[in-house]
């Protein structure tokens, strides 16, 4: 990012990001529901990752914590990409009450109102041609009044909402909301954004790897310095790693050259029961941020054993 940003504007890209930040962590104040690591699709080379938590956020807080993360609020510009986010990432989130609330911000706004009316004014937040929709039916609708600012679309959310007659099933579909909604979905792109690449090594030292998924140890993960990337920039606290996103077992990390390349790396441990690895299971994939808010993902393969 070069140039100068306008106060405001820092403050509030400053606080989008340490917003990202809190939903990776594990163990926060607002629990979080956060898909570890982007989905990927192979046909288009989109990429896809929910976040959310039981704290509302503005639209345009998810706008700026999207863009903070390399990426954008998702357009959705076909069927097939509808089907394929709805397959693949969770867009609700269940409260004590059994309840499922929030839904999912995507990337289409009326900016400044659009034309008055519910229906007319709509632009994804990259500018792309607004042609594919695909709205609840009788949405959208201003369902609050006349210019009352459902000026923002999202998902629909599933299952039960205040009471269990209302309930129904979340399959895509968008409504127009004022805001305060409980997610969002980031899209990022084939060239450029979406996240770090990382080289990591499961058990280093190990070429097979073994995981025993009952286990009561710890796994050693290495994330290691390459030439285009700092292991030793990663912010330990955020990597979550396995199939559950388990947290550093022991709230740091350790730095030493494994491959005994001459280049410093960072090893952190994970609880195994607290990964989700599960028999069978032939991979295992660890996601983070680096200290300047980038997101970074790797994988490894893995040989489950025990029974």
């Amino acid at each position: 990012m070069t140039g100068i940003i306008p106060r405001p504007r820092y403050f509030a890209l400053l606080l989008a990001i340490v917003a990202v930040m809190a939903l990776f962590l594990e163990g926060s104040a607002g629990a979080s529901h956060s898909t570890a690591i982007p989905v990927c699709d192979d046909a288009t080379g989109h990429c896809y990752e929910y976040l959310g938590g039981d704290d509302k956020l503005t639209w345009t807080d998810a706008k700026l914590a999207a863009e903070a993360m390399g990426g954008h609020l998702a357009t959705i510009t076909s069927a097939a990409e509808t089907a394929f986010i709805v397959e693949h990432l969770p867009t609700a989130i269940e409260n004590a009450d059994g309840v499922f609330e929030g839904g999912a911000y995507i990337g289409a706004h009326q900016p400044g109102g659009g034309d008055g009316t519910a229906d007319g004014g709509w632009e994804w937040v990259t500018g792309e041609a607004w042609s594919y929709t695909n709205w609840s039916s009788g949405e959208p609708n201003n369902s609050c009044g006349p210019n009352c600012g459902e000026d923002y679309a999202h998902f629909w959310h599933s299952g039960p909402q205040s009471t269990p007659e209302e309930s129904f099933v979340w399959d895509g579909h968008w409504n127009d909301v004022t805001n305060l909604v409980k997610g969002f979905v980031v899209e990022y792109e084939p060239d450029g954004g979406g996240s770090i690449e990382a080289d990591i090594d499961v058990k280093p030292g190990s070429n097979t790897n073994p995981i025993n998924p009952r286990g009561k140890g710890v796994i050693p993960v290495a994330v290691l310095t390459m030439d285009d990337f700092d292991a030793t920039t990663i912010d330990a606290s955020t990597v979550l790693f396995g199939p559950d996103g388990a947290s550093e077992a022991h709230n740091k990390a350790h730095l030493e050259d494994v491959d005994k390349d001459g280049d410093t790396d960072m090893v952190l441990h994970f609880r195994t029961q607290d990964t989700g690895i599960q028999q069978g299971d032939t991979e295992a994939c660890l996601s983070g941020l680096t200290k300047d808010g980038d997101a970074l993902e790797g994988c490894d393969s893995i040989k489950t054993v025990g029974r």
